[in-house]
């Protein structure tokens, strides 16, 4: 769990994350988006915690 809280700690680029949410919601929401999207497993944590936080909760 350490590597997806740091880069949701560390990402400028991670969508609109509404108040309140916690990095265990964080954890299963990158979990559940990686096991989807295997083939795409080769960017940097960061990035790709960054696409799973702009899918779940884009800017509006």
């Amino acid at each position: 769990m350490g590597s997806i809280e740091d880069a949701w700690i560390v990402s400028t680029n991670g969508g609109c994350t509404p108040g309140g949410v916690n990095v265990g919601q964080v954890t299963l929401v990158a979990i559940k988006h990686l096991k989807e999207n295997l083939a795409q497993l080769h960017p940097p944590a960061v990035s790709l915690v960054e696409d799973t936080l702009r899918e779940a909760w884009p800017c509006r």
